[in-house]
């Protein structure tokens, strides 16, 4: 591995193998790799809430446990696709041993080619690409956006009356992520709107998951249509949607759906604003990734079942780690407090006694 010099003794991690529920995993908080070096971990958009406040620091925080000696370098590109080029290239020149990057381009052939020929292992997160450059990649760690979009259009299926009008605001389109979640709702949603039980009456996209744009989207929808439920790309997004529900007096009327679990989502679930949420842990996730690049960099086998699946992306196949969806609404909001997502405190402060459970 470039500018790292004999493998370092590692301490043996446990895992709980494949996937659980909670979305929880018992890895000991012991090192993996102990040498000296440095990792990349370039990101989508710091104007999506949860790359600051959960993803970069959760990474960093187990990096400073799995690998204690590596310096992790962080790079915001803002959803730019030449920003996220010219990022991972600059940091590949600066040396870095590793890249963990949110490659939300359909085929980031510059920045794997840039680190294939630079004999720098690359971990994808998230993002799914069409493409990938043979035996670029050593794995893939987050979130199947198509279970995503399942998730939400599984949770609409089961709580939605009959004749429901239904639009959908998607994220942003140009991205992998997006339109595979789009998908995943249509293989679910896509037999009730043929058959009549729902009518489709938007599908639009939000660029760049910005909560301005849904809201911009959501507010052009309601001059013309009447909306029983809002389906949104992710919980920034359906905070977007709640003051345009509001403008129109229809606050608490119509059925939001969103996905990340963001405190703000939750808060708002609590607060009947906001309907359910397609969650899952995101501390989790950004867990690991840094063990998958720890794993990577000591140049060892992870444990097994800790990539549950084979992931197909253009002609290779990629070691994904999934991490577990669930719908999370008023009935089930006390599993993101027992996951560690949220505490009583973030989610409750300031909340009418009215509000009842996980809150008094």
């Amino acid at each position: 591995m470039q500018n790292i010099g004999r493998r370092a003794f590692c301490a043996t991690l446990t895992l709980i193998a494949g996937l659980v529920s909670s979305a929880s995993w018992g890895a000991d908080e012991a090192p993996i790799f102990n040498e000296k070096g440095a990792v990349a971990f370039v990101g989508y958009s710091g104007t999506v809430s949860r790359w600051n406040e959960i993803d970069f620091p959760v990474f960093k925080k187990w990096m400073a446990v799995y690998a204690p000696n590596i310096e992790v370098k962080t790079y915001d590109p803002q959803g730019n696709a030449a920003n996220q080029v010219s990022m991972a290239k600059s940091a590949l020149v600066s040396g870095a041993n590793a890249l963990a990057i949110a490659a939300f381009q359909d085929a980031p052939n510059a920045i794997l080619s840039a680190a294939h020929a630079a004999k720098v292992p690359v971990l994808l997160y998230i993002f799914i690409p069409n493409a990938i450059v043979k035996d670029s990649v050593a794995g893939l760690v987050g979130t199947d956006p198509a279970e995503i979009g399942k998730a939400q259009g599984q949770y609409v299926l089961d709580h939605a009356k009959e004749g429901s009008r239904i639009a959908i605001v998607n994220g942003d389109l140009s991205t992998t992520y997006a339109r595979l979640q789009h998908e995943g709702m249509l293989s679910v949603l896509q037999p009730a709107f043929d058959s009549g039980r729902f009518k489709l009456l938007a599908d639009r996209s939000a660029e760049g998951w910005l909560t301005a744009k849904a809201q911009a989207q959501v507010s052009s929808i309601l001059t013309a249509n009447r909306v029983d439920v809002l389906i949104m790309g992710n919980d920034d997004m359906a905070q977007g949607a709640l003051p345009a529900l509001r403008t129109a007096g229809l606050e608490k009327k119509v059925m939001v759906i969103g996905q990340d679990g963001s405190i703000a989502g939750l808060r708002a679930i609590l607060q009947g604003t906001q309907t359910a949420t397609a969650y899952r842990n995101l501390y989790y996730e950004a867990q690991s990734l840094a063990a998958a690049t720890a794993y990577r960099l000591a140049d060892k086998p992870v444990p097994d079942g800790f990539y549950a699946k084979q992931q197909v992306i253009g002609s290779e196949k990629v070691p994904f780690r999934p991490t577990p969806v669930t719908a999370i609404d008023r009935s089930n909001i006390d599993l993101v407090i027992k996951d560690g997502m949220a505490t009583r405190e973030q989610l409750c402060q300031g909340m009418p006694s009215s509000v009842g459970a996980p809150c008094n």
